[in-house]
Order: C-alpha cells, then sequence, then structure tokens
C-alpha cells in the first residue's frame, strides 16, 4: 500500500530511506519512503510497505471453528486429568470393592486399567465440551434478560445436556475400567466377556447413578464457573484492565 503526502523542496533527487514508524513497529514492517522530485513547486514523498508472508491467525481460526476448538481442548483436559488423578481413583475402587482393599490389590498396579480410562475419558470430555459450548453460544441470543441469573441459566442448562450427551459413551468404559481396577479379570477382553454377560439392570443402574452424580456435579460447577467468569470481566472493567 503507498501513500502520498507533500514536502518541502528537495530538488529533482531522488532520495529512499528505510524507517520503521512507530505505529508499525509492533508488526515487524519496514517502511520504503520514496522522495521524488515534482517540479519547482516542492516534492511527493510515497511510503511503500513491502508485502510479507501472511502469518496464520490463530485467534481468528479459532472463531472460526468453534466446534473443533471445543472437542480438541476437550480431550486435552480429560485425558490429562485422568492421567494425574487415575492412582486416588484406583485406590478409591478399591475401598469399595465388596472383596476388600487388599483383596482387589491394595496399592500395588494404582495405574491399572489406565489406557482404558483414557479412551474413556477424552472422547467423552470432547463431547460434553463441544456439546456444552454448542448449547450455550445456541441459547445465548434467546437471553433478552441480559441478567445474570439468565447467564448462569444457560451454563446450567448446557453442562446438564452436555452430561446426558457424555454419559452415553462414559458409562459403559467406567464399568470396565472399575472392573480392571478391583482385579475382576485377568485381561481386558475377559472383561469384556464379563461385561457383555452383564444384566441390562445392572447397566440401568450405573446410567442412573452416573447421570444423578454427574449432572448434580456439573450444575453447582458450571453456573459458579460462568458467574465468575462474569464477574471477572466486570472487575477488568471497572479497573481499567480491560484492553
Amino acid at each position: 500500500a503507498c501513500h502520498g503526502f507533500s514536502g518541502s523542496d528537495f530538488g529533482s533527487r531522488l532520495h529512499h530511506h528505510v524507517l520503521e514508524p512507530p505505529d508499525r513497529a509492533k508488526e515487524g514492517r519496514q517502511t520504503l519512503l520514496v522522495s521524488l522530485g515534482c517540479g519547482p513547486g516542492g516534492w511527493l514523498q510515497m511510503s511503500c510497505f513491502p508485502e510479507t508472508p501472511a502469518k496464520l491467525d490463530w485467534v481468528g481460526w479459532c472463531k472460526a471453528n468453534p466446534h473443533i476448538v471445543s472437542l480438541g481442548a476437550g480431550a486435552f483436559a480429560g485425558t490429562t486429568s485422568e492421567s494425574l488423578l487415575f492412582p486416588l481413583d484406583s485406590l478409591k475402587t478399591r475401598l469399595q470393592s465388596r472383596r476388600g482393599f487388599y483383596q482387589s490389590g491394595g496399592f500395588r498396579g494404582v495405574y491399572r486399567g489406565v489406557g482404558t480410562a483414557i479412551c474413556a475419558a477424552a472422547p467423552a470430555s470432547a463431547i460434553f465440551f463441544s456439546t456444552y459450548e454448542t448449547t450455550k453460544r445456541n441459547l445465548t441470543p434467546y437471553d433478552h434478560t441480559h441478567s445474570v441469573l439468565g447467564y448462569c441459566s444457560i451454563g446450567l442448562l448446557s453442562s446438564i445436556l452436555g452430561e446426558l450427551a457424555a454419559g452415553v459413551y462414559r458409562v459403559p468404559m467406567d464399568l470396565v475400567k472399575q472392573r480392571q481396577q478391583a482385579g475382576h479379570g485377568k485381561s481386558l477382553s475377559e472383561i469384556a466377556r464379563g461385561l457383555r454377560s452383564t444384566h441390562s439392570s445392572i447397566f440401568f443402574a450405573s446410567y442412573l447413578a452416573s447421570f444423578m452424580r454427574d449432572i448434580l456435579h456439573s450444575s453447582l460447577q458450571f453456573p459458579m464457573y460462568e458467574y465468575l467468569k462474569l464477574a471477572l470481566a466486570r472487575w477488568r472493567r471497572a479497573s481499567g484492565r480491560d484492553e
């Protein structure tokens, strides 16, 4: 892009100056100022900005692909949390086992079944956050009150739908993981065969208990999370820290 503006008379000489103005310095661009003689009345100076290779705009890409961002962030969060907290989950499962803590493995092999847990957590978290963000984004235009209660209510409903969608996949995988943690099978194939022969009432009870637990947890966590985000944004705006 070139911009012309007049200046004092330097004759008919041609001057080239490479400068970096303050408003372009942040972008790492250089400005080529070309001074051209244009007769006795003065001279014309043109500033030309050379073309640079386009850089990938991650912010724009994220805004254009919100579903992919939600899926990726959810999968990464689920994998990380499950990997770090899996030993505690194993100990809890063994404490609750009918066989007793030490008969179920005690403190040995606390990472037994971690592969199954990651295979369950990554897709389930991706499904949850994708459903949560999609529901929240679609319901926000219908919030005509623009109040804190309306904003948090959207987070509540979105979290419930997210848990319902993720639980369909999570519950069967959790059954496999818990049986591995408690040592109810020598191999994954043996546990899978036992799961196929499990009565449907056990699956129904597992779904019901999991949905009640997860929905109650999310219905408290995510409205509070949305409220804290809103409170932080208002505080930053009031203190002048929001750019």
